[in-house]
Protein backbone atom coordinates (compact mmCIF):
# COMPACT_ATOMS: atom_id res chain seq x y z
CA UNK A 1 0.00 0.00 0.00
CA UNK A 2 2.78 2.31 0.87
CA UNK A 3 4.53 1.49 -2.14
CA UNK A 4 1.12 2.40 -4.24
CA UNK A 5 1.06 5.97 -2.04
CA UNK A 6 4.96 6.44 -3.57
CA UNK A 7 4.36 5.53 -6.72
CA UNK A 8 1.54 7.48 -6.64
CA UNK A 9 2.82 10.90 -5.28
CA UNK A 10 5.86 10.40 -7.60
CA UNK A 11 3.45 10.10 -11.16
CA UNK A 12 0.34 12.14 -10.25
CA UNK A 13 0.66 14.60 -7.34
CA UNK A 14 4.28 16.06 -7.64
CA UNK A 15 4.40 16.53 -11.62
CA UNK A 16 0.49 17.99 -10.72
CA UNK A 17 1.93 20.19 -8.12
CA UNK A 18 4.93 21.29 -10.25
CA UNK A 19 2.41 22.03 -13.22
CA UNK A 20 0.16 24.37 -10.43
CA UNK A 21 3.37 26.29 -9.34
CA UNK A 22 4.61 26.94 -13.05
CA UNK A 23 1.49 28.27 -13.74
CA UNK A 24 1.02 30.34 -11.07
CA UNK A 25 5.17 31.45 -12.00
CA UNK A 26 3.34 32.52 -15.10
CA UNK A 27 0.20 34.19 -13.78
CA UNK A 28 3.16 36.19 -11.39
CA UNK A 29 5.12 36.98 -14.39
CA UNK A 30 2.25 38.15 -16.17
CA UNK A 31 1.33 39.94 -13.37
CA UNK A 32 4.53 42.06 -13.33
CA UNK A 33 4.58 42.93 -17.14
CA UNK A 34 1.62 44.61 -16.70
CA UNK A 35 2.38 46.44 -13.76
CA UNK A 36 5.52 47.61 -15.50
CA UNK A 37 3.42 48.37 -18.07
CA UNK A 38 0.77 50.48 -16.16
CA UNK A 39 3.81 52.30 -14.43
CA UNK A 40 5.30 53.23 -18.07
CA UNK A 41 1.82 54.20 -19.79
CA UNK A 42 1.41 56.50 -16.61
CA UNK A 43 4.57 58.41 -16.82
CA UNK A 44 4.03 58.92 -20.22
CA UNK A 45 0.48 60.32 -19.34
CA UNK A 46 1.89 62.36 -16.95
CA UNK A 47 4.71 63.70 -18.92
CA UNK A 48 2.03 64.43 -22.02
CA UNK A 49 -0.34 66.22 -19.38
CA UNK A 50 2.39 68.22 -17.97
CA UNK A 51 3.56 69.55 -21.14
CA UNK A 52 -0.01 70.05 -22.09
CA UNK A 53 -0.58 72.05 -18.77
CA UNK A 54 3.04 73.96 -19.64
CA UNK A 55 1.49 75.02 -22.92
CA UNK A 56 -1.35 76.22 -21.53
CA UNK A 57 -0.30 78.15 -18.73
CA UNK A 58 1.48 79.90 -21.17
CA UNK A 59 -1.24 80.37 -23.54
CA UNK A 60 -2.65 81.66 -20.97
CA UNK A 61 -0.07 83.67 -19.59
CA UNK A 62 0.02 85.11 -23.05
CA UNK A 63 -3.50 86.18 -23.63
CA UNK A 64 -3.28 88.07 -19.82
CA UNK A 65 -0.71 89.76 -21.52
CA UNK A 66 -1.84 91.03 -24.70
CA UNK A 67 -5.19 91.76 -22.87
CA UNK A 68 -3.70 93.36 -19.95
CA UNK A 69 -1.46 95.41 -22.80
CA UNK A 70 -4.73 96.14 -24.88
CA UNK A 71 -6.66 97.59 -21.31
CA UNK A 72 -3.83 99.81 -20.48
CA UNK A 73 -3.63 101.51 -23.47
CA UNK A 74 -7.41 101.95 -24.09
CA UNK A 75 -6.87 103.49 -20.48
CA UNK A 76 -4.21 105.96 -21.03
CA UNK A 77 -6.39 107.27 -24.63
CA UNK A 78 -9.01 107.85 -22.58
CA UNK A 79 -6.65 109.58 -19.68
CA UNK A 80 -5.37 111.80 -22.19
CA UNK A 81 -8.98 112.41 -23.95
CA UNK A 82 -9.76 113.63 -20.74
CA UNK A 83 -6.87 115.76 -20.05
CA UNK A 84 -7.36 117.03 -23.02
CA UNK A 85 -11.06 117.55 -22.68
CA UNK A 86 -10.20 119.31 -19.30
CA UNK A 87 -7.34 122.05 -20.42
CA UNK A 88 -7.87 122.79 -23.66
CA UNK A 89 -11.11 124.32 -25.70
CA UNK A 90 -13.17 122.00 -27.79
CA UNK A 91 -14.14 124.81 -30.57
CA UNK A 92 -10.70 126.00 -31.19
CA UNK A 93 -7.69 123.39 -29.71
CA UNK A 94 -6.29 126.44 -27.42
CA UNK A 95 -6.23 126.24 -24.11
CA UNK A 96 -9.05 126.59 -22.04
CA UNK A 97 -9.68 129.03 -18.43
CA UNK A 98 -8.49 126.33 -16.23
CA UNK A 99 -5.29 125.73 -18.28
CA UNK A 100 -4.74 129.71 -18.35
CA UNK A 101 -5.07 130.27 -15.31
CA UNK A 102 -2.50 127.27 -14.24
CA UNK A 103 -0.06 129.25 -16.23
CA UNK A 104 -0.54 132.67 -15.01
CA UNK A 105 0.07 131.25 -11.39
CA UNK A 106 3.45 129.61 -13.07
CA UNK A 107 4.09 133.05 -14.43
CA UNK A 108 3.04 134.83 -10.65
CA UNK A 109 5.39 132.25 -9.15
CA UNK A 110 8.53 133.12 -10.82
CA UNK A 111 7.82 136.63 -10.44
CA UNK A 112 8.03 136.58 -7.33
CA UNK A 113 10.67 134.35 -7.00
CA UNK A 114 13.10 135.60 -9.96
CA UNK A 115 11.20 139.52 -10.69
CA UNK A 116 10.78 138.26 -14.40
CA UNK A 117 7.69 140.33 -15.73
CA UNK A 118 4.78 138.55 -17.65
CA UNK A 119 1.84 140.56 -19.11
CA UNK A 120 -1.96 140.03 -20.21
CA UNK A 121 -3.47 140.56 -22.99
CA UNK A 122 -7.14 140.44 -23.09
CA UNK A 123 -8.91 140.26 -26.64
CA UNK A 124 -12.49 139.98 -27.92
CA UNK A 125 -14.50 140.69 -30.92
CA UNK A 126 -16.74 143.81 -31.67
CA UNK A 127 -20.44 142.85 -32.66
CA UNK A 128 -19.78 139.31 -32.73
CA UNK A 129 -23.44 138.77 -31.27
CA UNK A 130 -24.14 139.90 -34.97
CA UNK A 131 -22.47 137.19 -36.95
CA UNK A 132 -23.83 134.93 -34.82
CA UNK A 133 -27.47 136.26 -35.76
CA UNK A 134 -27.18 137.01 -38.91
CA UNK A 135 -25.05 134.30 -40.30
CA UNK A 136 -25.79 131.84 -38.11
CA UNK A 137 -23.47 130.27 -35.51
CA UNK A 138 -21.82 127.50 -37.71
CA UNK A 139 -20.18 130.58 -39.45
CA UNK A 140 -19.57 131.92 -35.61
CA UNK A 141 -17.65 128.84 -34.95
CA UNK A 142 -15.65 129.47 -38.39
CA UNK A 143 -14.58 132.68 -37.31
CA UNK A 144 -14.21 132.02 -33.42
CA UNK A 145 -11.45 129.42 -35.27
CA UNK A 146 -9.96 131.80 -37.80
CA UNK A 147 -9.46 134.19 -35.06
CA UNK A 148 -7.62 131.62 -32.97
CA UNK A 149 -5.27 130.92 -35.53
CA UNK A 150 -4.41 133.85 -36.39
CA UNK A 151 -3.70 134.60 -32.54
CA UNK A 152 -1.24 131.58 -32.18
CA UNK A 153 0.49 132.22 -35.31
CA UNK A 154 1.72 135.47 -34.46
CA UNK A 155 2.69 134.77 -31.08
CA UNK A 156 5.79 133.30 -29.83
CA UNK A 157 6.46 129.68 -28.89
CA UNK A 158 6.42 130.63 -25.18
CA UNK A 159 3.36 132.75 -25.06
CA UNK A 160 0.18 130.77 -24.14
CA UNK A 161 -2.95 131.74 -26.63
CA UNK A 162 -6.32 130.48 -24.59
CA UNK A 163 -9.93 130.75 -24.75
CA UNK A 164 -11.50 131.90 -21.78
CA UNK A 165 -15.27 131.28 -23.66
CA UNK A 166 -17.18 133.27 -26.42
CA UNK A 167 -15.33 135.31 -28.04
CA UNK A 168 -13.01 136.07 -25.30
CA UNK A 169 -9.38 135.53 -25.73
CA UNK A 170 -6.50 135.69 -23.27
CA UNK A 171 -2.38 135.74 -23.79
CA UNK A 172 -0.01 135.54 -21.31
CA UNK A 173 3.24 136.78 -22.33
CA UNK A 174 5.80 135.65 -20.09
CA UNK A 175 9.46 137.68 -19.31
CA UNK A 176 7.41 140.67 -21.19
CA UNK A 177 7.22 144.09 -19.65
CA UNK A 178 4.02 146.46 -20.31
CA UNK A 179 6.16 148.47 -22.93
CA UNK A 180 7.18 145.36 -25.08
CA UNK A 181 3.52 143.57 -24.71
CA UNK A 182 1.71 147.13 -26.18
CA UNK A 183 4.29 146.48 -29.23
CA UNK A 184 3.02 143.09 -29.78
CA UNK A 185 -0.41 143.62 -28.77
CA UNK A 186 -0.36 146.27 -32.18
CA UNK A 187 1.03 143.99 -34.11
CA UNK A 188 -1.59 141.16 -33.43
CA UNK A 189 -4.64 143.94 -33.96
CA UNK A 190 -2.99 144.62 -37.63
CA UNK A 191 -2.95 140.79 -38.26
CA UNK A 192 -6.82 140.52 -37.05
CA UNK A 193 -7.79 143.68 -38.72
CA UNK A 194 -8.03 142.23 -42.39
CA UNK A 195 -11.13 141.10 -44.11
CA UNK A 196 -12.02 137.33 -44.26
CA UNK A 197 -13.96 135.40 -46.18
CA UNK A 198 -16.33 131.97 -44.65
CA UNK A 199 -18.36 130.60 -46.68
CA UNK A 200 -18.71 133.10 -49.31
CA UNK A 201 -19.18 135.80 -46.12
CA UNK A 202 -17.07 138.25 -45.94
Amino acid sequence: QGVKVAEYMRKVAIPGQQGVADEVDKLLLLQQQQTQQAVLSSADSYSKARVLMLWLCSVAIIIGIVVAFIVLRQVMRQSRELELRALFDDLTGLPNRALFFDRLGQAAQLFGNEKKPFSIVIVDLDRFKDVNDTLGHHVGDLLLRHVAKKISTSMRRTDTVARLGGDEYALLLPCTAAANAEVIVKKLLVTLCQRVSLEGHV
